[in-house]
């Protein structure tokens, strides 16, 4: 999916679809698998029963953790890049996505503060008195 967002604009870009399938997909099946026991029953005479219920429930209960460290990392980011409007759609995307939501908002910050760091040393230049020499 061609992102067509300007790089200074305070916005969230979205991951491609993909993405959303996948992460989404994975975190319901294992959701589903660690707290359902019919779910899990019928996952162990299809598939394997090799999984125990509890360790998926442990893989459940770390993902949504490190999901949701992902999303408080990338609010902060985002309010540290100036973008502070969109800093909640940031978090949110990244709590449910992780790291394909993590690594657009890197890419912009970077992005951004580049783009902050050439303004700044434009506005230190004009501000600069000229010297007479």
């Amino acid at each position: 999916m061609p992102n067509d967002r300007t790089p200074g604009s305070d916005t969230v870009d979205r991951p491609h679809v993909g993405w959303w399938v996948f992460v989404v997909g994975g975190m319901v099946l294992t959701g589903v698998l660690a707290f359902h026991p019919g779910a899990y029953a019928e996952w162990c005479a299809l598939v394997t029963a090799r999984i125990p219920q509890g360790l998926l429930r442990g893989i459940f209960v770390a993902a949504l953790i490190t999901h949701l460290g992902e999303g408080l990392y990338a609010w902060r980011l985002a309010q540290r890049a100036g973008l502070g409007s969109s800093a909640t759609g940031w978090f949110l995307q990244t709590f449910t996505l992780g790291f394909p939501s993590l690594r657009l908002l890197r890419r912009r910050a970077r992005v951004r503060g580049t783009a902050l760091d050439v303004q700044r040393a434009t506005l230190g230049r004009r501000q600069e008195p000229e010297s007479s020499e």
